[in-house]
Formats: C-alpha cells, structure tokens, sequence
C-alpha cells in the first residue's frame, strides 16, 4: 500500500466520491471486501462496536486514544492479512490490473496515528503474510523502530522455521 499525506487522501476520497457518484467506500466494499469476504473491515470507528477496538497510547499522554480521532478505515488483523495475499496472488485484481497496480504501489503497508502502528508484510520466499498492530507510540519514534526489529526477527524465526 502506498503512503500518501492525510490531504492528499481525502482529496482522492473526495474526488473518486464526486466521479463515482456515490461514496468510494460503497466501490471498496463491492468490487474489494465482499468479493473477498472481508466483514471486518469498516469505513470509520463509527461502524464498530468500541468494545471490540484495541486501546491506543502515546507515551506523554495519559488517555486512551481510540476515540480521539478518525483515522480513516479499521479492520482486523486477519481481514488485512487476507487482503494482502490477495494482492500478491493476484485475486483481488481483474485481468491487467495486478501489472498496474504493481508498477505503482508496493504490496506491504506501514501506518501509523497516536497510539497505533500497523503493519503488513508478505515474505515471498516462504509464501507468510504478517500482519502486526501495536497499540503505543512514541514522539521519538523509538517504539516505531522497536516494532520494525520485533517484525524483521519475526519473519527470521518463520524462515527458519520453513526450511527446517
């Protein structure tokens, strides 16, 4: 997935909304998360119970932050993970599309908002797909930087354990 500024991101939103004619998440919805059967995806914390959303934390800030803004979509872990192995299998695209899609975007993500980082990863070589969520962060980034060596030594342990 690609990174893009949060502007950008709702300008895009905005104008696939004024194209489609309705909005983009009814498209993402159809032409994405059904045909994959992905129902734990959601267009905005609105859509879920907040029981069920991990607690987020930023270090300096004694609140829990999973109300304290809209970030956009949510979804599970598994939900991400699927959604990854269809872009690299190729299923989630229609003939043609996986070639465009690949020249442009890279197929793992990296996010990050007060109290959350996410990430998702496919490892070819082994055919594993990873997806991580951390629920604090930091504004020295250390926990970030913490989370990419905790991912990297996961996918090491999951090498090694493939080729034993």
């Amino acid at each position: 997935l690609h990174r893009v500024d949060r502007r950008q991101r709702q300008m895009c939103i905005r104008d696939r909304d004024n194209e489609l004619g309705y909005e983009n998440f009814q498209f993402i919805q159809e032409e994405i998360l059904d045909p994959l059967n992905l129902t734990h995806t959601f267009n905005s914390l609105d859509a879920v119970d907040l029981k069920d959303v991990m607690s987020g934390y930023h270090v300096g800030y004694p609140d829990d932050l999973k109300e304290a803004g809209k970030h956009g979509m949510i979804a599970t872990p598994e939900d991400v993970g699927a959604f990854l192995r269809a872009l690299n299998d190729g299923s989630v695209f229609a003939p043609g599309e996986q070639e465009i899609y690949a020249s442009i975007y890279k197929y793992e993500h990296a996010g990050w908002v007060p109290g959350y980082q996410s990430f998702a990863n496919y490892d070819k070589e082994i055919d594993a797909v990873m997806v991580s969520f951390y629920n604090t962060t930091d504004p020295d980034l250390y926990y970030w930087n913490l989370s990419e060596i905790v991912n990297s030594r996961i996918f090491k342990i999951l090498k090694k354990h493939k080729n034993q």
